[in-house]
């Protein structure tokens, strides 16, 4: 234990502190990324620093961290992914054993490493996600490529009518 006596706080100047960020987006990108013991000693963690890159924050820094030794082998694999400075991700239906909050919790990793500029291949079947996580989608129907389109110039029944009918829509490349 830290001996405090002779200690008198009003002789310290005090340290300036960060007030926490307002909600909203901000751009930011990893500066440092490392992998720690947890306290226990039974398992790893991923320290992530993240550094503000535009706007009155900028250059702000924000920490986080994520569990490597997790029954969550999703957020395993990308954490493991982005400690290696991997720059493409191949993602099979990554939240289908997944409850709700942790779906969530994926999808803004997902949101945030795409932002980043990591590409990522997702091979997914909820239309939702694709709707909500992807930028392009391609459809294969029996093997064969039944059409690619961005997600911003289709409805759900576009990509449901290429699943399901084979019908590629016209704005379909």
């Amino acid at each position: 234990m830290a001996d405090l006596r002779g200690f008198d706080a009003n002789q310290v100047e005090p340290s300036t502190d960060f007030d926490p960020l307002p909600a909203g987006k901000y751009l930011a990108v990893i500066a440092e990324s490392e992998m720690k013991p947890n306290k226990a000693g039974t398992g790893h963690f991923l320290q992530l620093t993240f550094q503000v890159m535009e706007g009155p924050f900028k250059n702000r820094l924000l920490w986080a961290r994520l569990n490597l030794d997790n029954p969550n082998a999703t957020a395993v694999a990308i954490a493991r992914a982005v400690y290696f400075n991997a720059k493409i991700l191949i993602m099979d239906e990554p939240t289908a054993a997944l409850g709700p909050h942790e779906t969530q919790m994926v999808a803004e990793l997902i949101q945030e490493l795409k932002a980043q500029g990591l590409g990522i291949f997702l091979i997914e079947h909820d239309i939702h996600n694709v709707m909500k996580l992807c930028d392009r989608a391609s459809v294969m129907k029996n093997g064969q490529l039944v059409g690619t389109v961005n997600v911003n110039e289709v409805t759900d029944d576009d990509i449901l009518g290429m699943i399901i009918l084979g019908k590629k829509p016209p704005q379909a490349v």
